[in-house]
Formats: structure tokens, sequence, C-alpha cells
């Protein structure tokens, strides 16, 4: 191989440089809150367990249940299990592994999907008391039964443990741990080294494709540093050996993750010391961040980012620091600010974009795929705000929720309301809107009520208001979106309101055979004990802006299919948007998209739409989208609409855009440890960036950089884009990392994105996410932002 971009300094550099690689390299020792003799004994007992490993039973359904043996590695800080009949003769690589910093939680008893399956008929079953739960990101559930009531306390004691030490761990000490267990997976023999062949399967791990050759160029350099680490005056690396030590691997890494670009920034301000004193540094904020910090947190940034003691007591930050600092939350694209609640949240729900999901429980098509009560959870957790629930009668008298006329899976109506309430407001304090499509018999409904309130309690949301309350008004709140009787009556007394059926829509052929069995204009019986339930939901059934304004009311909200929809957005776009000053509007899918894909949620949201329903399991543009609208304002589910779209007097009612045009310029400077794609172990990232604006129809724009072939871990673009952005209140930002494939579609392997007004100025780091939007463990874009007024 002639050459290859990694960018790694064989010259020598100053001695404090050098100091910085050698304390880096000498801190693979495990973290010392790890071990288990720095504990109560009872958190000691449950660390020597699972450490030390046993027999648990892995369920997937009631006819897949085998036994496993688990163990926690303290290396690799992983669950590793295998099958407990070939344990002692299987190799590595017949073993499965689920790393710590995956796991979201681990849940006690019944609480998952499968459990809820193979234990619906049968539970009073004694071993109910034994089951557990691991949440994984991205991942179907592992579900486990433990032998034993004393090795169930251990298992789940000892892996909550181990989930809170991850999450308290700074990222110094991650970065070292990922090391430790990198060199533990690739060390075959474990003879301590790594030989060539070793390295070189490591570094496609990473990313890199090099020849032998130039990996033993970088092993020499990394034995260099080590021997000087070592007081070795006078030695010289023997021979030609690729073979590293753990202490050598280390300063391996550390040359394979210097960043030229980096160093040329942080040299424009060392004044030739090969340090930044806090001035230096202060300087650097002033001048390339358009921004002013604190004493304090210039401080902060030292003590936080550089990994040398001795320059932290200076205090001086080394370029290692510096690479550190750019890739912290001060260097972060969203800008800090944007990372908490920022807006102001006293406004009427009306006012608000609110993160939505259509038909939440479907964890694919929406025709014949399963139905999961995991899927509001995940919804939850990434910080959707309504969610959908259909209800229908269950066979055994209490309701069930599912895509009724199809074949998709049926789940329990209460199981779905119970996850709701214990991860409601896990990331986000403001209201939960739950949108109910009834179908229910009086029976039903009346059992729907029963388990909402007992189940909710004091949460739920039904006093009577004279305005649409704020969401701050609405903390820790949960709202039932629904049909609502016309007039208020006693308990049990029985009304009638129109049947609205979103499947009415739906093109598959036996829906539409269901569908024909059904009374043109059929009314649907509703019980006053679910009509109040509902209070500042209402749904209304929408023919006209004119009948609109006579017979509704703040309370009540628009329901309307997206065809409808598009069609109110293309030929009465001011009646829409005015509406929407003073009133919700929900707009869902189409029935023929019984794919489960998606809609461009834009034109909806420039009407003033507050909730855009999307089919959240599908992971494509518009979910993208939709994820990067909502990164503003903290990630609460809630997003303030500009101010022009909240008075009726702006132009934009007019259509014309607020005076406020901008020049926003990206470079795509570089990435680094770009994830695999479809995170296999084998192949290498041929990537190049695609930056999709959107927002008014004039800023929707696309650009990409050219690729580079065989590195996903370091590669160089320098490439610089410039956007003319007439309307940056609503314009949205997308960053998407694609895998060449000559002969067949690229693959998306990694994207963020995030509202424009959140974007940070100066170099700025991604941290990407899954095209799914979970976050990676590593994998990063370095880009120079810069935002200016066009002179419009």
């Amino acid at each position: 191989m002639d050459s290859f971009p990694i960018k790694w300094c064989s010259r020598v550099e100053p001695d404090e440089r050098e100091e910085v690689l050698r304390e880096r390299s000498k801190s693979m020792a495990r973290n010392p809150d790890f071990d288990p003799d720095r504990h109560p004994p009872e958190v000691r007992e449950a660390l020597e367990f699972v450490t030390n490993g046993g027999t648990l039973t892995k369920v997937r359904s009631s006819k897949s249940q085998n036994q496993r043996f688990f163990r926690v590695d303290t290396v690799a800080l992983a669950l590793v299990y295998i099958s407990e009949k070939t344990r002692f003769q299987s190799k590595a690589d017949d073993q499965s592994t689920v790393s710590i910093s995956k796991i979201n939680e681990i849940r006690e008893g019944m609480k998952s999907d499968v459990f809820r399956e193979v234990f619906d008929k049968n539970q009073d079953a004694p071993e109910i008391s034994r089951c557990f739960t691991v949440a994984i990101t991205g991942q179907r559930t592992l579900d486990l039964i433990a032998p034993d009531s004393k090795s169930y306390a251990l298992w789940v004691a000892g892996l909550r443990h181990l989930i809170r030490f991850l999450d308290s761990v700074d990222p110094r000490t991650m970065r070292l741990m990922y090391l430790d267990h990198l060199f533990a997976e690739f060390d075959a023999n474990k003879n301590g080294v790594l030989s060539v062949e070793e390295i070189l399967k490591l570094l496609e791990k990473m990313n890199i494709a090099v020849d032998s050759a130039y990996a033993e160029e970088i092993c020499q350099e990394a034995k260099k540093i080590v021997l000087k680490s070592d007081n070795s005056a006078g030695q010289t690396v023997q021979g030609k050996s690729v073979s590293l030590t753990k202490q050598e691997f280390v300063a391996f890494c550390n040359l394979l993750e210097e960043q030229d670009e980096v160093e040329a920034i942080f040299k424009k301000y060392d004044n030739g010391t090969g340090e930044l004193t806090p001035k230096d540094l202060s300087l650097f904020w002033t001048k390339e961040q358009q921004m002013e910090l604190s004493p304090e947190e210039i401080r902060d940034i030292i003590e936080t980012c550089e990994s040398c003691p001795g320059l932290r007591k200076k205090p001086v930050l080394s370029i290692s620091g510096f690479q550190a600092m750019m890739r912290s939350k001060w260097m972060d694209v969203r800008k800090l600010n944007c990372q908490k609640v920022y807006q102001d949240m006293d406004q009427p729900l009306c006012h608000y974009f609110i993160d939505s999901s259509h038909n939440t429980y479907l964890a694919k098509d929406q025709l014949v795929g399963p139905s999961e009560v995991e899927r509001y959870i995940e919804a939850l957790r990434a910080g959707i705000r309504c969610v959908e629930v259909d209800c229908w009668d269950g066979d055994d008298g209490s309701p069930v929720v599912y895509h009724g006329y199809t074949l998709t899976s049926k789940i329990s109506f209460s199981d779905v309301m119970q996850a709701i309430n214990d991860y409601a407001f896990e990331v986000s304090e403001y209201p939960v809107i739950i949108s109910i499509e009834n179908h229910c018999s009086l029976d039903q409904q009346k059992i729907m009520v029963k388990r909402m309130r007992e189940i909710f309690g004091s949460k739920l949301f039904t006093e009577e208001t004279a305005s649409l309350p704020s969401p701050n008004q609405l903390k820790e709140r949960i709202i039932i979106k629904g049909k609502k009787l016309s007039s208020v009556n006693g308990p049990g007394f029985v009304g009638e309101v129109t049947d609205e059926d979103e499947a009415a829509e739906m093109e598959d052929e036996r829906t539409k055979k269901e569908l024909k069995k059904k009374a043109e204009g059929e009314k649907q019986k509703l019980t006053q004990e679910l009509s109040d339930c509902i209070v500042i939901c209402q749904n209304y059934s929408f023919k006209s802006f004119e009948e609109l304004e006579k017979g509704s009311t703040f309370k009540n909200i628009k329901n309307i299919s997206e065809g409808k929809a598009l069609d109110l957005v293309e030929k009465q776009f001011r009646e829409l948007l005015s509406s929407n000053t003073w009133q919700m509007s929900r707009i869902y899918p189409a029935g023929s998209r019984t794919n489960s894909s998606n809609f461009d949620p834009l034109p909806f949201w420039r009407s003033g739409c507050q909730i855009v329903a999307l089919n959240s399991q599908t992971p494509d543009l518009e979910v993208q989208v939709n994820r990067a609208m909502f990164e503003g304002n903290g990630g609460t589910g809630y997003v303030l609409k500009p101010d022009f779209m909240r008075n009726k007097n702006s132009g934009y009612f007019e259509g014309s855009y607020p005076p406020e045009w901008k020049i926003l310029t990206i470079e795509v400077i570089s990435g680094f440890q770009l994830p695999k794609k479809n995170n296999k172990a084998s192949g290498v990232l041929d990537p190049f960036v695609v930056l999709n604006i959107s927002g008014v129809e004039t800023d929707t724009q696309e650009a990409r950089t050219e690729l580079v072939r065989d590195n996903g871990f370091n590669p160089v673009w320098n490439k610089s884009f410039k956007f003319v952005i007439k309307c940056p209140q609503l314009a949205i930002v997308l960053f998407r990392v694609f895998d060449n494939e000559d002969m067949k579609k690229d693959i998306i392997v990694a994207q963020y994105g995030l509202p424009m007004n959140c974007l940070g100025t100066g170099y700025r780091t991604v941290h990407l996410k899954t095209a799914d939007g979970h976050a990676l463990r590593a994998g990063t874009l370095f880009l120079r932002i810069s935002i200016e007024d066009d002179g419009q």
C-alpha cells in the first residue's frame, strides 16, 4: 500500500507530548471503583457472584426455553452466555455477548412481551417470582429465569450495580476500559501480546484497512514511546517485531487517534510551547467559537479534558487534552443551552410542536407484524410525548390493543397502561398524551376506565379548565385524547358518538372486507365514565373551517389524515395555520402505508400542526428529520413554535418569511471512529457525508462530500458547503454518513440532526447515532460552522 490517510505522528515531539502519551499508556489498570473489595458486603457478594457466573433459563417463547451459562466478563464489561451443555468444549466465538453499556435497565418480574406471552395462561406459576428482563438498546429483550430466589436477587443486584457504575465513569476511563476490552478480545491465544495477524484483525474492526508493513511502522513508533516512558535511556527497539504488549497497544491507539487537523488548530494558539494556558484557551474560544467563557469554565475544561495530572495542576491543556475537548460536551454541535430546556414552557399547548408516534404498539408493518408493549417503552424513552392506543374487546373480557381488522398480534390494554405509567416521565417531565381509538363494548370501556384510574391515579388529567393549559401546568400529567359525549350526565349513562376509524382508509383487501360489515354512518356507544376522562383533547370531526369556528373550542383537537391535511396545506394554508394558534391538530399517516412508511412532516409543521404522528419503528429520512426537530429544547418532546406562527398579525400568515435570512456555512472536515456497516465485524467503510437542510420549501437543500476509500476510522473530507436559509426558525440540519456500495444501494451507517437555531458555531463535533436513533459508543464528525446575516 503506497499511502493511507491515517494521521499519526512519526516525528519526535517535545517532552510534554511524550509525557501525555506515557501517562495515557500507563492508565490501563482497572478502575478501582469496580473493585469488589471497595463496596459493602452485599454489593461485593453480588459482584463476585455475577463474575463467577451461573446457569439461567433463557426464554424466547413458550416453546423456546433453554439453559445457558451466564457470567460477567470484568475486562470487557459485558454479559456473556453460552450453552450449558457445551460451555466446557466451546470456543470464544460460540458465546454471545451483551455489552453492559448497552443495557438500559434490569426489570424484575413479568415485565416483557416474552414473559407476558409465556405466562399469559398461568400467572400463578412459581417461576414468575424469579423472572427478570435485561432491556438492551436497539435489540430485543433478554428474558431470564433464575433457578432460585437467592441467585435471582444476586443477578439483579450485580447487574444493576454495573449499570450504575458505567453511568458514572468519566470519558477518559471509559476509553481505557474499551481499549482493555479490545486487547483481550483480539489476544486470541491469551499470551499477553498481539501478533501481526491479531493487530490487522483489530484494525479492520476499527474500520482501518492497512497492510502489515504499515501496521509494523506504527507499532515501532508505539514501542519507542513505551521505552521512553520506562526511562530506558539509550535503548532502541530491537528487530522488526510487530507484537504489542498491552501498554504498547495503548500507545499504538494514541498514535492512531491523533488528528492533524486538530493539532493544526492547537498550534495556532500554543505559542510554540506545546500546551495551552488558560489565557490561550480563552483566546481560542473567543476567536474561533465566538464565545466568552469565564475563568471557572476554562478551568473546568482543563480539569475535565486533560489526562495528565501534572498538566492539570499547572493548569494547562496538552494536545491530547485539546483533542479530548473537541469531543466533549463543550464542542458538541448542539449548543450547550440547547442541551436543556431553554424555551418558554408557559404557553398554551397549541403553541408547541409535540413529538408523536402513530400506532405506537406496532413493531413492523401495519398488517401482520407483532404488537409489543416494549414499543411504548422505547417511544417514551426516545422523548415521544403522544402515543397511540387502539382498543378492542378481548376474548377473556379484558380490552386488548392491536390494529383492528388485521393479523397483527394482540397485547393487553392494562400492560400498555402500566408501561406508560412506569416510563412516561423518565426522560421528560412534560405531559404525555394518549391518543385512544376506542372500539370496545360498554363493559370493556368500563374496564379501560377502571384500569387507567387505578394505574395513573392523580397523574390522570381530568380537571375542567377555562383555557388550554401550558406544559409547565401539566408537568407529570397524563392526558387522554379521544371521543367525548356532547353533554355531561351521571355515572352509568351511555351516549353515542360517530365512529371514526383510521383503518377505514387502508387498502388491504381483508381490511376492506371487514369494514364493509359496518353500517354506513354507524354510531358508537360511549360510556360517561370514559367520556369523563377526556377533557382538553376531544376529537373533533373536521369538515370545514367555517364549521370549526362555530362548533368547536380550544378543548377540541382536529384528527386529520395526511391526504386531507396536505390538501388543506395546499389550498387553505392560512386558515389551517390560523386555527392552530388556538386549537390543536393531529395528522396521521394514510391507511395505504401498510408497510409503515412515512410522509414528510415539514408541510404540517409549516402550517402549525402540533401533533404529526409518524411510524417511528421505520428509521427512514422522515423519522430522522422528526428526531432532529425534537433535539431542540433539551429533547423534552415539546418545541415552542416561532413567534410568527403564534401571532396572526405576522407576515407569515400572508405567505412571507421574517426578514432574518442567514448564510449557513458548514465545512465537513473529518470523521472519527465511524461505525461498521450493519454492525458487521468484517469490511471497511468507504464513507461519504450527506447534508440535508429541511424547513420551508425554498430552504430544502442537499449536499454531499466525496467518498473516502477504505477508511472509516479517521476519513478526511475538508469540504465546505454554503446554504442560504430564508427561514432559519424552521430549518432543520441533518448529517448522514453512508457507506458507498459500488454495485448496490449505499448504506446509511450513522446520522444526527438538530434545529438550525441549536447549531453551535466555530469548530464542532457531531456525536452520531444509529439510523434508528440509538447512541453510538463512538463515531463523530468534525465540522466548522458559521452563521451570518444574508443582508437581504
